[in-house]
């Protein structure tokens, strides 16, 4: 069934080696829970298993999303350097409030995205 879903043969690949792949995927994945959730964790009014269970989620719906739209075996996840850099410059260093720090983001998302940039 795996093999007639995702083509994993034409690949040049074995259902072992996606195995193995997937397994390491998911120790990384539980490593990035626990860092990323301990990171944020650190900010005055932000609690651990909110952002355990959120980032979780997060990487749950876009890994099933481009594994079955895209047909790609790629995991998605919050990207930890920018975090680092969210949680640790922005927010503890530059001393804003997390709800500031993540007006700013939106802020940057849309100029990024305007005609203009």
């Amino acid at each position: 069934m795996i093999e007639k879903l995702f083509h994993v043969s034409e690949q040049g690949s074995n259902i072992r080696t996606e195995l193995l792949a997937g397994l390491t995927t998911f120790m990384t994945m539980a490593y990035i829970l626990m860092v990323n959730s301990g990171m944020f964790a650190e900010l005055p009014g932000v609690s651990y298993h909110a952002i355990y269970i959120a980032t979780a989620l997060s990487a749950a719906i876009g890994t099933i999303l481009i594994g079955f739209l895209a047909n790609l075996p790629l995991a998605q996840a919050s990207a930890m350097g920018s975090n680092a850099f969210f949680v640790y410059t922005v927010c503890l260093g530059f001393g804003l409030s997390y709800a500031n720090a993540l007006a700013l983001v939106l802020l940057d998302g849309i100029a990024m995205e305007s005609p203009l940039a």
